[in-house]
């Protein structure tokens, strides 16, 4: 059974496996930035296939450089008796993944290795993971357990992506409306009013780095006049994104100078501070996650509303749209994206997946 996000559109040493695709396809469609290209769509793509089966799934993943990035979510490998052995995160070295074990508390003082649901990360020596409810720091190559979400049973706020503003300075989101801000070894449960579930969060610190403004997108997918709206959190002051497109919206990205701002969902739009602006994308497609490190370089994945319902991988170069179209058949859930790398993580219905892109200019 696939994800909530999907069931909502329609309502180490291990053995690798190793693909590499042709280059990419014609642009599927124009859109309305009259700017000149100036990244190429050209790249060269290699399909990692981990784990033995047994529902393996990679959640999220960062990049730290071209030689080192890390993923999150469950990998399991059968041993020599036939039983599976759990994996939770995985390193790749710039060659091969090798996968890791992460000490994961859960309720009841019960630990193991559980699946982790996302990652962030400061530097290589600082990096951040989230189960369901477990908060993990790995510092200085050790693991530290900093916040625990769930207080009771039933549990719906289970995390599904963060955003770090610095390393005492976390806010995760989730299932239910749920918010949590970490903040100097303490956290608590921010209420926006709203119980449908959250799947991004994204910040923009200002141009002199005193202050930061955190975006978290939220939309109501199992009700058609549900809430659409962009949550802005600045400090303890809790305000709203003028959002006047009548559109789902289910993932934000932003510049690093803080000056522009990309929402996703039923549609790709673009806020450069005037109010926002529609990209035009050419086809039906409900976009879940945006990610990029310039205005010339993001990448968008989604599904397709009309049949046959496939996934959607695309590159924007700030003036037109390329669909990998060698890159569907898998179902993706992570983006990252740094200078002519990035990572796409996910699943092919038992196996964990991850695709590494290198542009080549």
């Amino acid at each position: 059974m696939k994800r909530l996000i999907f069931s909502s559109l329609l309502l180490c040493t291990f053995t690798l496996e190793l693909c590499t695709f042709p280059g990419c396809k014609s642009p599927t469609a124009p859109v309305n930035n009259k700017q000149s290209d100036t990244t190429s769509h050209n790249y060269v793509w290699q399909t990692f296939i981990l784990g033995d089966g047994n529902s393996s799934i990679l959640d999220d993943v960062t990049i730290i450089n071209d030689t080192l990035a890390y993923a999150a979510g469950e990998i399991y490998i059968k041993d020599s008796t036939g039983e599976y052995d759990d994996y939770n995160a995985a390193v790749w070295n710039g060659q091969k993944w090798n996968l890791l074990k992460i000490k994961v508390e859960d309720y009841g003082g019960i630990s193991g290795y559980f699946p982790l649901k996302n990652i962030y990360a400061f530097s290589s020596t600082d990096i951040w993971y989230c189960s369901d409810a477990n908060l993990i720091q790995y510092y200085n190559s050790n693991y530290y357990s900093k916040a625990f979400f769930m207080t009771g049973v039933p549990f719906n706020g289970q995390v599904r992506k963060m955003y770090g503003i610095d390393h005492s300075n976390i806010y995760c989101v989730g299932l239910g409306g749920a918010i949590y801000h970490y903040k100097n070894f303490t956290w608590q449960k921010i209420d926006l009013g709203t119980t449908a579930n959250i799947f991004d969060v994204w910040g923009n610190k200002s141009s002199n780095n005193t202050s930061t403004t955190v975006y978290v997108p939220v939309s109501d997918l199992n009700t058609d006049n549900g809430i659409k709206k962009i949550f802005k959190i600045k400090g303890t002051q809790i305000d709203s994104l003028q959002w006047n497109t009548g559109k789902n919206v289910l993932s934000v990205w932003g510049t690093d100078d803080g000056g522009t701002l990309y929402a996703a969902g039923d549609g790709i739009f673009v806020n450069k501070g005037n109010g926002w602006e529609g990209i035009s994308y050419g086809s039906d497609t409900r976009f879940f996650r945006i990610r990029g490190d310039g205005w010339n370089n993001i990448f968008v994945r989604g599904i397709r509303l009309v049949p046959p319902l496939n996934e959607v991988i695309a590159h924007y170069n700030g003036s037109t749209w390329k669909e990998y179209d060698e890159l569907s058949g898998y179902y993706y859930y992570g983006i990252a994206v740094k200078g002519k790398l990035v990572i796409i993580v996910g699943e092919n219905g038992n196996q964990a997946v991850a695709v590494i892109g290198k542009r080549i200019d």
